[in-house]
């Protein structure tokens, strides 16, 4: 079932508020809001006494990713819209408390726990979106391995696939790299752009059948 061009679109858009917030919370917890297998190997580590961070960062984000999971699960048999709510009204009690934080602080559990919980309800609204159970939107290591699919399938003609894995991951990329400028010239934005994003994205829908 091939996904219309729009469809993908947003996809991608919300690829790019995955990225923003992993970046943001790295720099500011050293653990990940959508990257579960990165925060795996970091809470490893801390436990094993070889990482600097505070291993209960990981853990946290990981607890608040499975529960966005649970609940975006539960709602999403009403349309990807209604997880997208609920990770808009999450997002912006993430950036209350974001601005909440000075900014010689450390990136509060509460923070890293509501952006972690967006991020599983995005990725439940994710797999409303599209038909393939494989694409996800919030983690990047089964996007690149499609890109290697689907090099394979544009030798053989359809590159579509191709264009809309590289899209998603060079967006993630994008946003990381956006997310190192914004730190050092103007640390304020960090919080508000994902928030932006998904509301985007929410009327975006709107307009779709």
């Amino acid at each position: 079932m091939k996904r219309p061009v729009a469809t993908d679109a947003i996809l991608v858009l919300l690829a790019s508020a995955a990225g923003w917030l992993d970046a943001a919370a790295y720099l500011r917890a050293h653990a990940f809001t959508a990257n579960m297998t990165g925060n795996t190997i970091l809470l490893a580590l801390g436990l094993g006494g070889r990482h600097n961070g505070d291993p209960l960062a990981s853990a946290v984000a990981i607890a608040a990713f499975v529960g966005g999971s649970f609940a975006g699960a539960a709602i999403a048999t009403k349309g990807a819209r209604a997880p997208l709510v609920a990770e808009l009204i999450v997002l912006v009690a993430f950036v209350v408390v974001w601005y909440a934080v000075q900014p010689q602080e450390a990136f509060q559990l509460p923070a890293l726990a509501l952006a972690a919980v967006a991020m599983g309800l995005q990725q439940a609204a994710t797999q409303k979106l599209h038909p393939q159970p494989t694409i996800s939107t919030t983690y990047q290591s089964g996007t690149v391995e499609r890109v290697g699919e689907g090099l394979f399938a544009a030798f053989k003609g359809e590159p579509n696939e191709l264009v809309f894995n590289v899209s998603v991951w060079l967006v993630y990329l994008i946003s990381g790299f956006l997310v190192a400028f914004a730190s050092v010239h103007d640390g304020a934005i960090l919080g508000a752009v994902p928030v932006a994003v998904v509301f985007a994205v929410f009327v975006c829908l709107r307009f779709l059948p």
